[in-house]
């Protein structure tokens, strides 16, 4: 009697693609969040200072379509959370940014509340851990998140 060989299933190394398709599947009126670079600080360096955050606070800039379909008004305190975390902090609803595409100015200090939720927009805790395959850096450019109205 011949035996067969076992299969093995070849699985392909994850990449930032298909998680991010893995996670689009629950993620049901979400978005985009990308981050910029700000004239007010250098990634985290002079976050703390008190005179550049006058000059720029941290707010969720989003769409006023977007920002309508979640009644979310200018300077509302909104919920921006995927299966890796969650921040909160307050709306900027400008045309300056697409419909399906929320920005957040990268390098805001990560501080929890008691629950452990981010209430400064660090962008980090929304970013996978994973590196990207070519410049073996984090993945801050490709963070699919959902937003609401805190």
């Amino acid at each position: 009697m011949l035996q067969k060989k076992p299969q093995t299933l070849a699985l392909k190394a994850p990449t930032s693609q298909n998680a991010l398709s893995l996670l689009a599947v629950h993620l049901t009126v979400g978005g985009k969040l990308i981050t910029w670079k700000g004239k007010n600080r250098a990634n985290s360096t002079q976050y703390a200072n008190p005179w550049l955050q006058e000059a720029q606070t941290q707010k969720l800039w989003i769409n006023p379509i977007d920002a309508q379909k979640r009644d979310i008004a200018q300077g509302d305190s909104v919920r921006i959370h995927n299966d890796r975390g969650v921040s909160c902090i307050p709306a900027e609803v400008t045309q300056r940014i697409m419909p399906g595409v929320v920005a957040l100015q990268a390098g805001a200090w990560w501080q929890p509340d008691a629950n452990g939720v981010d209430q400064a927009g660090c962008a980090n805790v929304l970013s996978s851990a994973r590196i990207t395959a070519l410049a073996k850096g984090n993945s801050h450019q490709t963070m699919l998140v959902e937003v609401a109205k805190a």
